[in-house]
């Protein structure tokens, strides 16, 4: 059972709403945490294991705050769980710097691609319902795709291995519309229908013969969501709701646009040309759709890779091993970054690691799982960067090393 978790604030000085450059020029004095934790062994549990939890909450927010200074970026987010017990969770900066609110426990995030393991799962409940298989080729469910002679399959969808374009970057002149993540254009604002968004990518050739190159792609998961409501006969976000938020108990997260209201939700910061804090991009959720519009709360991240990775709530375990297993190429090459099914499947100093970064408008976000140490690491960012490692990433090897005793180089992953 996990212990319930108090919480302190230290609120900074001055007014409750202050200005936004005053809120900058002393964020690190106003940095806000919320430190969680939760001690390994009880009410009897012996002093070197408090005194190593408190340790280890002391470095983390001194390292977060340091790198919410240096990003710079708003807000953040750190959890840390070990099978059902939640060891620690740190609430940094600002949920809205705008208003002067303070991340919390229950500041709900966008997960970007984050989102790409709950398509891939959606899928294969799917195929061990016996509803489809991922072998199929994408033409049985989506016959008006043109598939420019070749045979694509589901795998290659969620494999990376489709040679469909990638849409983020596709070009603008196709379309009335431009889904990149730094072109300033209204039209990323509005309700897209899924043939707006086929256009800036079906008619364009394949970049390889399927199975025979890796090439990251939001657009194969976004048809990847369409065969899910093909066959399901539900909308994308309905399916992940009932069959994979409810048995997983994730009672704050949401295929949600901005229209709904949403208690706990984050805005999203973008870091300007001189380096300042400015509002996100409006981004509709239904351009990254199935590859990258789910949001949800440390918490709930937590909850999901226990359902998935421990308690078997959700796939089989012949459906579990597929998702986690690396994908080969038809040459039988592993796929760059040992890429199974949404989720990376990574050799960190010695440490299996079940990894995804998410980024998205305003937001990145990292979620790791350590299979033999039965570890989760949440790190959920409400500013987008345009580099690599984001602070998210950073944050999230400098936890992993630190608490499974590696070199912090072999524990970054971008």
């Amino acid at each position: 059972m996990k212990r319930k978790l108090t919480r302190t604030h230290a609120h900074a000085g001055g007014a409750a709403f202050p200005r936004v450059s005053e809120l900058w020029m002393t964020l690190t004095a106003a940095l806000t945490l919320t430190v969680a934790l939760t001690l390994l062994g009880g009410a009897g549990a012996i002093a070197g294991k408090e005194t190593a939890q408190e340790e280890l909450a002391s470095w983390l927010e001194e390292y977060v705050t340091e790198q919410l200074t240096a990003a710079p970026a708003a807000g953040a987010t750190v959890l840390v769980g070990k099978g059902d017990e939640l060891l620690l969770a740190g609430y940094y900066g600002y949920s809205d710097l705008e208003n002067g609110l303070h991340t919390h426990a229950g500041s709900v995030y966008q997960i970007g691609s984050l989102t790409k393991q709950f398509t891939a799962v959606a899928l294969l409940q799917l195929e061990q319902a016996g509803k489809l298989r991922l072998s199929d080729d994408i033409a049985q469910y989506l016959p008006e795709y043109p598939t420019h002679g070749q045979t694509i399959t589901i795998e290659d969808l969620l494999y990376h291995t489709s040679g469909i374009p990638n849409y983020i970057g596709a070009g603008k002149a196709e379309s009335r519309v431009w889904p990149g993540r730094r072109v300033n254009m209204t039209d990323w604002r509005v309700e897209l229908l899924p043939e707006e968004m086929l256009a800036f990518f079906q008619d364009k050739p394949l970049e390889f013969n399927p199975g025979e190159g890796w090439n990251y792609s939001n657009a194969g998961y976004y048809l990847a969501g369409l065969i899910i409501e093909k066959v399901s006969g539900m909308a994308y976000g309905e399916y992940v709701e009932e069959h994979l938020f409810k048995p997983a108990g994730m009672h704050s997260s949401f295929y949600a646009g901005y229209e709904q209201l949403v208690e706990g939700r984050v805005r999203g910061y973008k870091v300007g040309e001189q380096g300042q804090l400015l509002n996100a991009d409006p981004m509709s959720m239904t351009v990254p759709y199935a590859a990258g519009a789910l949001s949800s709360t440390a918490q709930d991240l937590y909850q999901w890779n226990r359902a998935l990775h421990e308690e078997g709530l959700l796939l089989e375990p012949q459906a579990y091993r597929k998702l986690v297993t690396p994908g080969t190429l038809d040459s039988g090459q592993t796929l760059p970054m040992n890429y199974a099914l949404g989720i990376a499947a990574i050799e960190r100093d010695g440490a299996l690691s079940l990894i995804h970064p998410g980024g998205i408008n305003g937001f990145s976000s990292v979620l790791s799982y350590f299979p033999e140490q039965q570890l989760t690491v949440v790190v959920l960012v409400n500013t987008y960067e345009n580099k690599s490692p984001t602070l998210a990433d950073a944050v999230e090897a400098a936890v992993s090393a630190r608490l499974l005793g590696g070199g912090l180089e072999e524990f970054t992953t971008r």
